[in-house]
């Protein structure tokens, strides 16, 4: 049944298929390492000591700047389809 499937992933061996997964999580494991190292996963922490890695949530900056533009922005937009004249009670 899977045969008459032809999933592309299916043609490979497995064994060719797990070593190009290992390779390809090897390098986003440098690529992280390399990252962190230099500061640039500012919301990630190790700890040397307790070998720990925190996990911290980014700090939002300027909120409420974003928010008051996009309240501003809201409150000029045009609302088609809406009329200006009160709606009657029925």
């Amino acid at each position: 049944m899977l045969a008459e499937m032809d999933i592309p992933f299916l043609r490979q061996p497995i064994e060719a298929q797990l070593d190009a997964l290992t390779v390809e999580l090897h390098v986003q494991w440098l690529a992280f390492n390399r990252e962190l190292k230099q500061g640039k996963l500012t919301h990630m922490e190790y700890n040397k000591d307790t070998k720990a890695l925190t996990w911290r949530r980014p700090k939002a900056e300027n909120q409420k700047a974003r928010e008051q533009g996009l309240y501003s922005l809201a409150a000029t937009a045009p609302c088609s389809g809406l009329s200006a004249e009160p709606l009657g009670v029925v």
